[in-house]
């Protein structure tokens, strides 16, 4: 389905749009998740322990739950994006308030380019989706009708109920994100290791091959070593998950391409996109109007588009509006 197709490449574009500069106001006194869990610059110091026998899918799936249950998060978040060559830096603040259908989301990153710098801003209140860009000095503002998004979705799979959005960071936030790499990727053994000083789980997963090859529309006989000859180089082969072994947080994030290495000296991997969270709190008071879409500025729907985007058409009920006009 083009659906699953479109969708993948938004996976490293999503973790690239959500860059914004950090105007919100950050709490002086709040717990934090483990004091120990400021990360040092890129994506830590690793050392791994002896191996275990862990299911990374029962790892994974707890740490859903775990985030899930949570009332507030707010983290400060570091990214490395590598695309087309090139590598990309910034840095931002994430934020999540509520549980279930009226859980919200607040992801703002800064990426700084050689000629300008690149701000953005998701904010999702469960009910619309605004994206403010801003490069150069000139903000823009675009407004995403969810309900609109989830009819559309509900019409363009009706045999599953698979949420496609997850893998937009400001789109559902880290649960949804978490979501999707469980329902897309296996993973086998979680390896104990550490994270700087943090004690953290890895889990490293590769396609489903169901998954891979509805992305693909590959045939049923295709195998994992064929993998990395079928995804283009700026889609992920495999996700690396770095959970606190203590509260399964998700300290980092990586979205990894697989290819051949130089003089054929086998396979290589290298981070397409990864995000460090550090500076965690859980549980705390949140500013909820960080939740509200900014006021008194020009703003255009962005529906369509981003269905678009995702590769979903237009319901049948926009098309015949349409011709109605």
């Amino acid at each position: 389905m083009v659906v699953r197709f479109a969708i993948l490449p938004n996976l490293i574009l999503a973790l690239l749009a959500a860059s914004a500069s950090g105007q919100q106001s950050q709490p002086t006194t709040a717990p934090v998740v483990n004091p120990s869990r400021v990360a040092a610059e890129g994506s830590g110091a690793v050392v791994a322990d002896a191996p275990s026998t862990a299911s990374g899918d029962v790892v994974l799936a707890s740490a859903v739950s775990a985030l899930g249950r949570y009332n507030s998060v707010s983290a400060s978040v570091r990214q490395r994006i590598r695309l087309f060559g090139h590598d990309l830096f910034g840095s931002g603040q994430y934020l999540q308030h509520g549980s279930g259908p009226k859980r919200r989301f607040r992801m703002e990153m800064t990426i700084q380019g050689k000629r300008q710098k690149t701000t953005a801003t998701r904010i999702c209140d469960g009910r619309l989706l605004w994206l403010l860009d801003e490069q150069g000095g000139q903000p823009t503002l675009r407004v995403v009708d969810l309900r609109r998004v989830e009819d559309a979705l509900t019409q363009a799979d009706q045999a599953r109920a698979v949420d496609w959005r997850r893998f937009d960071l400001g789109f559902g936030g880290l649960p949804r994100l978490l979501a999707a790499c469980e329902e897309n990727f296996q993973f086998g053994a979680a390896t104990p290791s550490q994270l700087n000083d943090v004690p953290v789980w890895i889990l490293r997963g590769h396609w489903m091959p169901a998954r891979l090859n509805e992305l693909l529309a590959a045939g049923k006989d295709q195998g994992k070593s064929s993998i990395p000859k079928l995804l283009p180089p700026q889609m992920p082969n495999e996700v690396v998950l770095y959970l606190g072994r203590d509260d399964l947080f998700p300290y980092c994030v990586e979205f990894r391409s697989v290819t051949e290495g130089r003089e054929k000296q086998g396979m290589e991997s290298h981070v397409l996109a990864g995000m460090d969270f550090f500076e965690v709190r859980v549980d705390t008071p949140v500013d909820e109007t960080q939740f509200t879409g900014p006021a008194n500025m020009p703003q255009t729907d962005d529906t369509e588009s981003f269905l678009t985007r995702l590769g979903i058409p237009r319901t049948p009920s926009e098309i015949r509006a349409e011709k109605g006009k």
